[in-house]
Parts: structure tokens; sequence; C-alpha cells
């Protein structure tokens, strides 16, 4: 690679970690992601050699191994600078503010998506060619999906990479590369697997890539055929276990993953916005790319496919494979389409290069202007909107303001009936102390469908003074006639003492389900982040004798 290339994609791989580095401490030290305290408990939890051998959905992944080593490094660096003593030390800063350990997952995630940026650079080269390569990390370096979750102290920008790799090595060793690659990318998509499950479709490609390189030559030996594929099997089975080591400790946690994925299959669970199965995820993939690279995505997949490339084989029948297995589970999260960017990045990249070359081909002086042009057009509209989002996690969140105040203007040991925790105020109670608190309240969090779960009179019976309804838990029950009546009944019955929106004026913002992890479709008409949470006093009601 020259120097100039070498400096064009790391000017790229710059860009990515700046943009996900932004706006990575939101929210702290409070944790508004449900998700989160999962991995970060769980990784602090191994480190004291509890493996929730009782509770299978617990058992750890992989993730939480490499948390586990984060803090490790912590430890050591704190130890050395005599921060700490003894790893109780570290229990002790979590209970005290947990921030560090959150900064912390998350740079892990950032690390995982940059490095995705690189690899995919390296798939589009290897699929294609070196411009298309180039222009797919670009793509993807902006993607607003990938830069949002990437800001997660979650597993999720790990399994993109994981399942980016799994191409990359397919294509490799379809195009005459080592046995190696096939053995290494069958590892990588068994750790996928291991921590996501869904990603079982990138079996495809290197299945195809097996096959492709066994018929070299004419028909292979049996035996040649049975022992690559037993050597497949065995890299995929132990990538499954480094991916999913908890299944070694509790056998039962392979079948209660089973039986929650069937559970989920076809089960809509609150989806606001109603659309043709086949269109949701479409839908997303365009929010998280932008219409125009979108288009240029679908437009470069034709054109691959047209001219019969191995490669371009490959890597489409692994997205599309991926997109209809992943249409059958519901909820539809973004999360879920993440690995299907990089390859779109891919096809991006391929229609954009063949676009410029046969401008080349007919107007050779135009192409520096149409390739600014082309690039302007695809990648402004991600590029305002990942600006956007990360501007926004730089704002105050409604709960971290709705706990400023409730601490400022209601007294200590209030009784307070809430949403769903994460969705509401971060309040610290005697048994469940929460960082930077200024008060002690007395909380009820409504944990199964909200406080709608009962009717508002049973919350004057337990005589509590306040409720605290979240827009993220009232919004995805509007399917429910019942329950948005009870939340339309509480502006009727009780007194709203405070408001806190995320934007300004009444006006009521798009809502679909993955707003409870970050701004997706509204950030836009968004001040900053957080629902809209409503402060309730509970009065008796009014004597009608």
């Amino acid at each position: 690679m020259s120097q100039r290339w070498k400096l064009t994609l790391a000017a790229i791989l710059l860009l990515a970690l700046v943009i996900r580095v932004w706006g990575i401490a939101f929210g702290l030290p409070h944790r508004y992601h449900i998700d989160e305290p999962h991995y970060v408990l769980g990784a602090l939890n191994l480190g004291r050699g509890e493996f929730h051998l009782t509770q299978p959905q617990n058992t750890p992944n992989l993730w939480q191994f490499i948390l586990l080593g984060d803090y490790v490094i912590l430890f050591l660096i704190g130890r050395i600078a005599g921060a700490f003593s003894q790893p109780n030390d570290l229990a002790t800063l979590y209970l005290t503010d947990p921030s560090v350990f959150y900064l912390i997952g998350r740079l892990s995630s950032v690390i995982a998506g940059v490095a995705t940026v690189a690899l995919t650079y390296r798939l589009g080269k290897e699929a294609f060619n070196r411009q298309t390569g180039m222009f797919a990390a670009f793509f993807l370096s902006l993607s607003f999906l990938h830069v949002r979750d990437s800001h997660y102290a979650v597993s999720d920008a790990f399994v993109v990479l994981m399942t980016t790799f799994v191409c990359y090595a397919s294509v490799t060793y379809a195009h005459g590369g080592g046995r190696r690659f096939l053995l290494l990318g069958a590892m990588a998509c068994g750790v996928a697997i291991g921590m996501k499950y869904r990603p079982m479709t990138f079996v495809l490609p290197l299945m195809l890539a097996a096959i492709w390189r066994l018929g070299q030559g004419g028909t292979p030996k049996l035996s040649l055929v049975l022992r690559t594929y037993l050597l497949l099997v065995g890299a995929l089975g132990a990538g499954f276990l480094i991916g999913f080591p908890g299944v070694i400790l509790n056998t039962a946690v392979f079948q209660h993953h089973v039986e929650a994925a069937i559970q989920q299959a076809g089960v809509s669970q609150g989806e606001i916005v109603i659309r043709p199965a086949t269109v949701s995820y479409a839908w997303l993939l365009v929010v998280g790319m932008g219409l125009p690279m979108a288009v240029a995505s679908v437009g470069g997949m034709g054109l691959s496919l047209g001219k019969i490339r191995r490669a371009a084989l490959l890597v489409a029948l692994t997205a599309l494979a991926y997109y209809f297995l992943i249409d059958l589970v519901r909820p539809h999260l973004a999360r879920y389409a993440l690995p299907l960017l990089p390859l779109l990045a891919v096809f991006a990249g391929f229609s954009v290069h063949s676009l410029l070359r046969w401008i080349g081909s007919q107007r050779p002086a135009w192409v520096g202007l149409c390739g600014v042009i082309l690039i302007m057009l695809l990648a402004g509209i991600p590029f305002a909107d990942v600006v956007r989002l990360n501007y926004l996690l730089t704002q105050v969140d409604t709960r971290t303001l709705a706990k400023t105040w409730i601490e400022e203007n209601l007294p200590s040991d209030s009784k307070i009936a809430q949403d769903c925790t994460c969705y509401v105020p971060p309040l610290s109670t005697s048994s469940d102390p929460e960082p930077r608190s200024r008060r002690v309240y007395d909380l009820f969090f409504a944990m199964g469908s909200g406080l709608s779960d009962y009717p508002i009179q049973y919350y004057r019976d337990q005589g509590f003074q306040y409720l605290i309804t979240s827009s993220f838990i009232s919004d995805n029950l509007r399917a429910d006639p019942n329950r948005r009546e009870f939340y339309v009944s509480l502006d009727r019955e009780l007194e709203i003492v405070q408001e806190f929106r995320p934007n300004k004026g009444d006006i009521e913002l798009p809502f679909v389900l993955d707003e409870i992890y970050g701004p997706i479709v509204s950030q836009w008409q968004r001040e900053r982040p957080g629902p809209v949470l409503k402060i309730y006093k509970i009065k008796e009601p009014v004597s009608t004798r």
C-alpha cells in the first residue's frame, strides 16, 4: 500500500475513533442503557468467582470476560498508583461512582467499532479492489447506527467485528488463501453465535468458500471433504464455547436461551410503528445509513452480482440470509441489523467505484469533481445525524434533570411509585444508593408493564404520595387501550407538579422501541436525550356527595 493510501486509511480510522468517543460519557454516573449493567456487573461478579450457575439467563459470555480483563488492568494500574490495595476496592469504587467501569466498557466497544472499520476496508479490498475498500471503510465510519451502538458497553460492536471477519476470511479463502482463514473465520463465527445466536447465517459464506475450494481441479476425494468439514465444525464449536463459556458451566443455559429465542420468534413486544415485517429492517437500515447510501448499497449489490463475482455472491448471500433470519424474531431492534452495515458499506463502495470508473471512461476530467459530489451525497446525511447524536449525548438527560428537581423539592422518605427502572429518574433508596444523591426516598418500581399494572386507587391505598411516569413506558403501551387510558386518566385525576421533556413545546415526539437505548428517529427534534417524565402528586378524589 502506498503512503497516500495509508494516510487516507489512517484519516478514516481517526475520524471513526473521534466520532465514537465523542459523547461517550453520556448519562454517567447514572446507568440509563438498560443492558450495560448486565455486562459490567457480570464482569465484576466474574472477578469474585460468581458464574451465576443458578441463573441461566445471566451466565457470562465472552464480552464479560473481556471487560473483566479490562478491570484487572484497571486494578493493576490503580495498585501501582496507590489507589487500590485489594480487589474489594473496585467494588467500593463502583458503589461510590461506577463511571470509570462504564467508560472502560464503552471504550472497548469503540475499539471494536474502529477495528471493524479497518476490517471493512480489508473486506472491500479482497472482495473487489482497494478503492472499494477505502470507500466502504469511510461509509461505515459514518454509519449512524454503527456509531450510536459503538458508544455502549455491550457486546454488539464486538459481535459485528466477528461477523465482518467471518466474511473477510471466507472471501480470502475462496480467493486462494490458506486454510487458516477458513478455521479462523469459523472460530469467529462460533464466537458471534455464542454471544448472540442470530449470526448463525454467517456459517453460509464459510460453507460456500469451502465448496468452491474443494471443487477446484475436479471432484474432490470424499476423505478431503469430510476432513475439511470436520475441521470447520470443530472450529465453529470451539468458537461457540469461547463466545459462550457459560454453557460449559451449566448445560441448562443453552436450553434456556433456545427456548427464549423460540418464544420471541414471531411475537411482537410492543412495537408501536406498524410496518410489514420485511420492511421494518429496511427502514432501520435507511435510518442507520441514510437513504442515498442505502440505495447505493443495493445498486452495488446488483452490479456485482450481474458480473457473477464469487466474492460478491458470498457477501450478498450472507447479507440476505441474515436479513431474513432477524426478520423472523421480534422485537425488531436496530442492534440486530448491525452486522449488515459493513457488508452494505462494501456494496455502496463498489457502487461509487463503478460509477466513477464509468465516468472516467467517458469524461476523465470530471472524475474528481464527481467523486466529491458522490461522497458528499452519500455521506452527508449520516454525518449530520452522527454529529447531532453526539451533541445530544453531551446534553443533560431528562432523567438527570428530574432527579435534581426531585431532590431539591421533595422531602426525604417521600413515598414514590415509578415506571420501570432505567426509564425514570435514578433516585436513591436505603437499600440501593445511587451515586451523587442528596436524598433517600421510599421507592416502588412497577417492573412489569409499568404503573398501569395497578389502578390509581391502588397507589392511594398504599399511601404513595407521588407517581412518576416515563414516555418510554407509556408510549410503548399505546397499542393497549386499557393501559393507554390509565396514563391519560392520570392527567384528569392527579396533579402534575412538574414535567421534563427532551424537546421544546408540547409536541409529541415519534416513538419506536429502539428509543429506549438512545435517540434514533427523533434526534433533530430533541434538545437532550431521555424520555418525557411527568411527576404527579396523588390527591384524594373529590367527593360527589
